[in-house]
Formats: structure tokens, C-alpha cells, sequence
């Protein structure tokens, strides 16, 4: 849900004003795929709500003894003693200004900025209740490197899901003298955007890696080791399926099977996408070498 709102404002604030750019502010593609993705932000949006009420459950009923996992004085003093509790309280109030943006947004009477505000409180909410927020001396710039490389994946990954649903629709529906040229230019929009935002991802995640592993070795001897290297075995499938889509099927675009290949490549970038995040699930939960090590 969050790579899907992070997604809307950088499809919003990159994709469609390189369009604007390129092509014109009155270009037929771009209201229809603004309103678009506004809604799929308010969707992403609702998904983050609705899981931050699951985690706060599921983060009370770890720390908590039996029976008293839903105790209120506990719960209250969970969410106002400790970093993952002001984070889950940040979540709150990020998803509440984002909601309300995107709202206006789809409304047609503005509310990027605010749902940008939003989305940019939300981008910094994974890095208080994982393992950045617990790295010691460094854990200001580990929460700064890692709110970054949460806005790059959805920047990347999350501009193309809209892309995809929002964008590429509104072109498809244009005549046919006009649809070829249309998802070309929707394309080379989208291309700097993605590179730009994959790089952001790559470089963050070298530096995190840095600041959890002393050494190469716990890649393959450590549990978080082994994990973040499937995680890179399904980022190397997302940034191969997309230096394809750009090297080789971009330049072909303006027809029809240009179009549907780029389709079936995309999807299964976004595939690929899907299971990584499931994998960096289970990364943000796994203890790193650093955590294990004697002190």
C-alpha cells in the first residue's frame, strides 16, 4: 500500500510533468491518468491504515504477556514509550493527511501537496520500527538511508504500477492514429523517473547492507544474510526485465505489438516486484549479524 501512495505522487509529480513537458499541458493522456492515480494513492493509502491497526495487534500481542496483549495502559504506553510506538503514531497521522490529499485529488480541487506531505511521513515510518532505527551511533543517517530506499521502491516499482493501471488505459483508448505516439510518450516519461528511482534503491541498500554486515561473509552464513540475498536474486529479475523493457523494447514503441510486449514485460516486473517486497517482509524481521554479534 505504501509503494502503491509513494507510486501516485511520483507518478503525479515526475511522470506526468515530464509528459507536460514534452507534449503539452493539454495533452489528451494526462487529466484522465492524474485522476487515476489519485485513486489508486487513496487505495494504497486505506491498504496502509488498515494495516497499521493489524500490526499494532500483531506488535502488542509480541511484546505483551499472555492475556494482556490488549490491555489499553499497555497498548498506551507501547505507542507513546518507544520508537516503534511513535513511528505506528506517525503512520496514523501520515495515512490521515495522505487520505485526505488524494480525497481532493480525485476530486478534482488539488491535494497533491498534502497527500505528498502524507506519503513523505509514511515513506519514514518502516525505518522506526526496523532495523535502522537500531543501529548504534549511526541510526540517524541508517533512518535517513532507509526512508530513502522505501520512496526509491516506490518510486520505481509503484510509478509503473500506475503506469500500467492508470496511464497506459487512457492512451490505449485514444484512435488509433493517436495511441501509438500516446504510449510512446507515456514511456519515455515513466523511463527517467524509474532510472532515477532505481538508483536510489541500489545505492540505499549497498549502505544499509554496510551498517548491518561487517563482513561479505554473513551474506551466505547468517540467516538475514541468505534472506537479503534472494531479495537481490528478485531485485536482479525487476532491473534485467526493466533495462529490457528500456533498451530493447522502448525504442520500438508507436505499435500495437510494441505495445503488448511492453505489457507483458512490465507484469512481470511487477511480479518480480511483489515477491520482493514478501522477501523484504521477512528482512525487516530477521536479525541482523550486527544484532547478533557480541558486544
Amino acid at each position: 500500500g505504501l509503494l502503491m501512495a509513494i507510486g501516485a505522487i511520483a507518478f503525479h509529480g515526475a511522470v506526468l510533468r515530464l509528459l507536460q513537458r514534452r507534449r503539452g499541458a493539454d495533452n489528451p493522456v494526462v487529466a484522465s491518468a492524474r485522476h487515476g492515480a489519485a485513486r489508486i494513492g487513496m487505495f494504497g493509502t486505506v491498504l496502509v491504515g488498515v494495516a497499521a491497526v493489524l500490526r499494532l495487534g500483531a506488535q502488542s500481542y509480541a511484546m505483551h504477556p499472555p492475556g494482556e496483549a490488549f490491555d489499553p495502559q499497555l497498548v498506551r504506553a507501547m505507542m507513546t514509550e518507544t520508537v516503534w510506538g511513535r513511528g505506528w503514531l506517525l503512520q496514523v497521522v501520515g495515512a490521515l493527511f495522505a487520505a485526505t490529499g488524494f480525497r481532493a485529488a480525485i476530486r478534482g480541487t488539488g491535494g497533491w501537496g498534502l497527500a505528498g506531505l502524507g506519503v513523505l511521513a509514511l515513506a519514514l515510518t518502516p525505518a522506526l520500527s526496523g532495523h535502522a532505527a537500531a543501529v548504534p551511533e549511526r541510526a540517524g543517517l541508517a533512518i535517513i538511508a532507509d526512508t530513502l530506499h522505501v520512496i526509491g521502491a516506490g518510486g520505481w516499482l509503484g510509478s509503473l504500477l500506475v503506469v500500467l493501471v492508470a496511464g497506459l488505459p487512457v492512451a490505449m483508448r485514444l484512435p488509433d492514429e493517436e495511441r501509438g505516439a500516446a504510449v510512446a510518450d507515456l514511456f519515455n516519461a515513466f523511463s527517467p523517473t524509474a532510472l532515477a528511482f532505481a538508483g536510489i534503491v541500489a545505492s540505499t541498500g549497498v549502505f544499509a547492507a554496510s551498517l548491518h554486515m561487517s563482513e561479505i561473509s554473513a551474506l551466505w552464513q547468517s540467516e538475514y544474510g541468505r534472506t537479503l540475498l534472494l531479495k537481490l536474486a528478485f531485485l536482479s529479475v525487476v532491473a534485467g526485465t526493466g533495462a529490457y523493457n528500456w533498451r530493447r523494447v522502448k525504442p520500438t514503441l508507436g505499435t500495437a505489438a510494441a505495445t503488448t510486449a511492453l505489457q507483458r514485460s512490465a507484469r512481470i516486473e511487477l511480479l518480480a516486484g511483489v515477491l520482493m517486497i514478501a522477501v523484504t517482509a521477512v528482512l525487516v524481521a530477521t536479525p541482523t549479524p550486527m544484532d547478533l554479534s557480541p558486544m
